[in-house]
């Protein structure tokens, strides 16, 4: 019975952080980023071609704006975008699943490394983090690593527990453990540090804690023989393209020549408790509005979790204080958008896994003082209010927020679709250099032959305008269709704003059409 009521909660937990994370996916967050789009008809290019933008055949990093990066979502994103097309549900699709399946992970994790209730509360306070629920919902590689990272160190947990005298079981998980390390350090660019970062760690706390410290070195070893192979191609795809990662590199550390001073800023910051517990980042992007990265819930939680660790044995402890401690390193060599919650999505995880703990102990002294019955309803009462704040806040006000909408770009991909509608053969559309990389959205929307793109060919029909550049009627006054932000007003009465049928209105909320038909 014990068994049977440990897995409908964790089918229930699943049920709910998937709900949590496909409900209105579409529509929430509002609009769509200029990086979605392009994975979205990045991945339409290989499933059309078998090559990404630049010409290259399924290559090991896909070509993105101006540099390369993981091609794992865009592989991800084949079975959704084939099936169902190219469309936001189907582009945001694969980091739905892999947030929901991240709660799973998590189970897995906490239960080899405490017990199964462990397991079972780290995988309900993922499911209703705030900062893993928004990255859950929107085009990221960065989510990816919230489900990878937990794998790779169960199965490097259970690599260790095996009995030598399980030859095949023992070789099995040691292969399992390699390749999920070598997946987790391709999934995003900061996972490419921190991996071996964390990985090193792993390998001295059980060299120095350890009471078979012989046997767990030469499972680690291998370990991570097995995962270099797995990122061997992918790290010499790296080097061959080593100045187009050199370029990224500039433009994240903006400039600056690194020091040990600017790095150690950087790192605390993203300690700052105004951005774990009250502001969060920055980026409306990147947070949802009205609380920290983190809820009240877990902050609290995560304090208690120092106790139940002290309380608690094994070297899995010290993993868990690494995780943390290294985290951050990765961002804190940038200097772009600090402190940065997409780059330091890896420890989204490790604050369920604490905050599970803590959440096993408050419990526990719950249940000492009260009934066993009075804690559950207290236990209860507090994650249900968590869970309700953080729903209300995501779905009723976070999507209706003017500033979250300009940073989605709300409406665009309506707006374009609109222009499809109403252009007349022959006419030309201007859209404002207000937006970046409008041809994101054009190659999204208009799914052009990915071939004829690669060859560097242009958009029939349209005429785009240099970056920052607004469109300007004094010089621009050419019959013709003009698409401009909505806040932007003031134009000259040959102007005829195009008045968009039922479906679109909610796009004239952000974007308007003109149509000059006279100078």
């Amino acid at each position: 019975m014990s068994v049977l009521n440990h897995r409908l909660s964790l089918i229930g937990i699943l049920v709910l952080a998937g709900v949590l994370r496909l409900a209105l996916l579409s529509d929430n967050p509002p609009g769509l980023f200029r990086d979605e789009a392009d994975k979205g008809y990045a991945t339409y290019a290989l499933i059309e071609t078998g090559k990404d933008s630049s010409g290259r055949s399924w290559p090991l990093q896909i070509k993105s704006f101006e540099a390369y990066t993981s091609p794992f979502y865009h592989w991800l994103s084949i079975p959704s975008i084939r099936l169902l097309g190219l469309d936001i549900f189907s582009t945001r699709l694969p980091a739905a699943l892999a947030g929901t399946l991240a709660c799973g992970a998590v189970y897995l994790l906490g239960a080899a490394w405490s017990s199964k209730k462990l397991g079972l509360m780290a995988a309900l306070l993922l499911a209703i983090s705030p900062w893993h629920l928004l990255f859950s919902r929107w085009a990221n590689q960065g989510i990816l690593m919230t489900l990878f990272i937990p794998l790779a160190l169960w199965a490097t947990w259970k690599c260790l527990k095996e009995s030598a005298d399980n030859r095949m079981t023992l070789l099995g998980w040691v292969g399992l453990s390699g390749i999920l390390w070598g997946i987790s350090w391709n999934t995003y660019a900061p996972a490419r540090l921190f991996i071996p970062l964390f990985m090193a760690s792993i390998f001295m706390i059980q060299i120095g804690f350890s009471e078979t410290k012989g046997a767990d070195s030469l499972r680690l070893f291998l370990s991570g023989l097995v995962s270099l192979i797995a990122a061997g191609p992918f790290v010499l795809d790296i080097l061959m393209n080593w100045e187009e990662t050199q370029t990224r590199l500039e433009f994240l550390t903006g400039g600056q020549s690194f020091s040990f001073g600017l790095f150690m800023k950087n790192y605390f910051a993203h300690w700052n408790p105004m951005y774990l517990i009250l502001n969060g980042d920055a980026n409306p992007r990147h947070h949802i509005l009205g609380q920290g990265q983190l809820s009240w819930t877990e902050v609290v939680l995560w304090c208690f979790s120092i106790v139940g660790l002290i309380k608690t044995r094994g070297t899995w402890r010290g993993w868990l204080i690494a995780w943390f401690i290294l985290a951050p390193i990765p961002a804190a060599i940038t200097n772009e958008g600090l402190p940065h919650a997409l780059r330091t999505l890896m420890i989204v995880p490790a604050f369920a896994l604490s905050g599970g703990i803590g959440l096993a102990w408050f419990a526990y002294k719950m249940a000492k003082q009260f009934s066993r019955r009075t804690a559950a309803v207290i236990l209860s009462l507090l994650i249900l209010s968590q869970s309700v704040f953080t729903g209300y806040q995501f779905f009723r006000k976070y999507p209706n927020n003017d500033r979250v909408a300009l940073a989605w770009e709300k409406g665009l991909v309506d707006a374009i679709e609109w222009v499809e509608e109403t252009k007349i053969p022959g006419e030309v559309c201007v859209i404002t250099g207000i937006v970046e990389y409008p041809d994101a959205y054009l190659d999204f929307v208009l799914k052009p032959d990915p071939r004829w793109i690669s060859e560097g060919g242009g958009y029939e029909g349209y005429h785009l305008l240099p970056t920052g550049k607004p469109i300007d009627p004094r010089v621009l006054n050419s019959p013709g269709l003009y698409l401009e932000r909505s806040m932007l007003g003031g134009k000259p009465s040959n102007w005829r704003k195009v008045q968009p049928t039922e479906d679109f209105l909610k796009m004239d909320l952000y974007w308007r059409l003109y149509r000059v038909i006279e100078k």
